[in-house]
């Protein structure tokens, strides 16, 4: 089980969802104009198999959704929603043979201010084990 398999599906699934905006890939160059959002993926524990258990990791994908500031919040919420229902606990997408399932109701933080910028945050939680 890789890293880039369990990104690939966190990202195709967000990719293909249809929330209607454009995103920034982590370590990807990008010039894209507001609203978009911006992907960070970050594992929190990885389990090496014992007796026979199947090695598993768990993680965090963080969807920032940006909008333009000093425009209302009603957008990003908007959008934040849209990501969060995409990924909604029990949802699970396979690549390679990596399972990748949310574990927990994604998390919809507040907005805030940053720079030209209104950003919401949304944290979702993740186990992926090989199939």
């Amino acid at each position: 089980m890789n890293k880039s398999t369990i990104n690939n599906a966190l990202k195709e699934r967000l990719a293909s969802g249809g929330i209607g905006i454009s995103g920034v890939w982590p370590n990807v160059g990008a010039t894209v104009a507001r609203p978009f959002f911006e992907v960070e993926i970050t594992t929190v524990d990885r389990t090496s198999p014992l007796r026979g258990n199947k090695l598993k990791e768990l993680g965090i994908f963080s969807v920032v959704v940006v909008v333009e500031g000093d425009t209302g919040e009603d957008a990003a919420n908007g959008y934040a929603t849209a990501v969060a229902n995409l990924f909604a606990p029990g949802v699970s997408v396979t690549s390679a043979g990596v399972k990748v399932s949310v574990v927990s109701p994604p998390t919809i933080q507040g907005g805030f201010k940053d720079g030209p910028d209104w950003r919401v945050p949304v944290i979702i939680r993740y186990r992926a084990t090989k199939e």
